[in-house]
C-alpha cells in the first residue's frame, strides 16, 4: 500500500519512508545539536547517497508491483527489428538491479534473436531516462575501461593526423586524455552531464555539436547496449565519418553478460547485430571476440 501512495505522493513532491529511515536521520539531527556549529545535515554525503539510494528502491518497487497487477499482452513486438510475435514465442530472461531497480524481465526476439528490455525502462521518455542516469551517478560511479576502449581505438587502424571520436565516452575514462598526450587527435561525446567532464575543452556536449563534427573514426565501449534506439543512433553518428572511415563499438553484451543492471537495454546475441547494422544502413565489416572483449567493426 505504502508504494501505491507513494507512486500518487510522486506527482506532488512529496512520498513516504521507511521508519529506519526517520530513525537515522533522526539521530544524525540529535548528534549535531550536540556540536557547535555544526555542517549542513545534508552536506553529509554518505547520509545524502544512503536516502538518494533508498528513494531508487522504493520508486522501482512501486513500479514493479504496480506492473505485476497489469493483464500482460498477448503479442510483443521487438524493440530493435519491430518484429510482432506471441508472447509465448519470446523467450523470457529474468534478473534484477544491483542497482535498486528492482525486478528486471527481457525477453529474446524470435526473429533477430536480440535480448531486450526490460519494458519500464524502454517505456521510459528521453527526460525520464536522463533523470535516471543523473540519480544513479549521484550515488554510483562506473569502474575505468580505458583498456578495452584503447582496443576498440586501435582496432580503427588509426593513422596520426587523423580526428576520431570516443562516442559515451564518460568523465571517468581517461582514454582520451591519455590518446591526447601522444600526440592522437581524440575527442570525446558525452551528453550525460553528470558523466560529462565540464572542464574538458575536447568533449563534445550536445547532438548539435556532433552533427557539426566529422570523424576518421568513431569508436565506443560499453554504450551500444545503452541506447534506447541503437539503429536510429547508429545511423545518426555515422552522418559524421568521412568518406570511407569506420566505426568500432565493444560491448561484453553482444552476448547475456552484465545483466545485473536496468539501464543494459539490448544484447546483441544470434544475428541481431548484423540486423542491427543492416536497419541503420551499415556494413559488418568485422566481429571479434576475445573473452569478454567483443567489438563490431562498422562501415557506412
Amino acid at each position: 500500500m505504502k508504494q501505491i501512495i507513494n507512486i500518487a505522493l510522486r506527482t506532488i513532491g512529496l512520498r513516504l519512508v521507511r521508519n529506519k529511515t526517520l530513525v537515522a536521520l533522526e539521530q544524525r539531527v540529535a548528534s549535531l545539536d550536540a556540536v557547535e556549529n555544526p555542517p549542513d545535515l545534508y552536506s553529509d554525503v554518505s547520509l545524502r547517497k544512503e536516502v538518494l539510494r533508498d528513494n531508487i528502491r522504493i520508486y522501482w518497487k512501486a513500479i514493479d508491483h504496480t506492473n505485476r497487477s497489469q493483464v500482460p499482452s498477448l503479442s510483443i513486438v521487438c524493440a530493435l527489428c519491430d518484429h510482432e510475435s506471441a508472447l509465448e514465442k519470446a523467450e523470457v530472461f529474468q534478473s534484477r538491479c544491483i542497482f535498486g531497480g528492482g525486478e528486471l524481465t527481457r525477453h529474446r526476439c524470435p526473429a533477430c534473436g536480440v535480448i531486450y528490455g526490460p519494458a519500464k525502462m524502454l517505456a521510459l521518455s528521453d527526460g525520464e531516462l536522463a533523470d535516471e542516469y543523473e540519480a544513479h551517478y549521484r550515488v554510483y560511479e562506473e569502474g575505468d575501461s580505458s583498456v578495452h576502449e584503447l582496443r576498440a581505438f586501435y582496432a580503427l587502424n588509426p593513422v596520426l593526423g587523423g580526428r576520431y571520436l570516443n562516442f559515451g565516452s564518460g568523465k571517468w575514462s581517461e582514454t582520451s586524455k591519455l590518446l591526447r598526450s601522444q600526440g592522437w587527435d581524440v575527442w570525446s561525446f558525452e551528453p550525460n552531464v553528470s558523466a560529462a567532464s565540464a572542464s574538458d575543452p575536447f568533449v563534445l556536449r550536445s547532438w548539435a555539436d556532433l552533427t557539426d563534427s566529422r570523424f576518421d573514426g568513431i569508436f565506443s565501449n560499453n554504450v551500444l547496449e545503452h541506447l534506447r534506439n541503437p539503429v536510429a543512433t547508429l545511423r545518426t553518428i555515422a552522418n559524421s565519418l568521412k568518406p570511407d572511415c569506420l566505426m568500432v563499438h565493444a560491448t561484453p553484451c553482444f552476448e547475456y553478460l552484465y545483466e545485473y543492471t536496468r539501464f543494459h537495454l539490448f544484447f546483441f546475441t544470434g544475428r541481431s547485430k548484423y540486423v542491427m547494422a543492416d536497419l541503420a544502413g551499415l556494413t559488418v565489416v568485422d566481429y571479434f571476440s576475445d573473452g569478454e572483449y567483443m567489438h563490431i567493426i562498422l562501415s557506412a
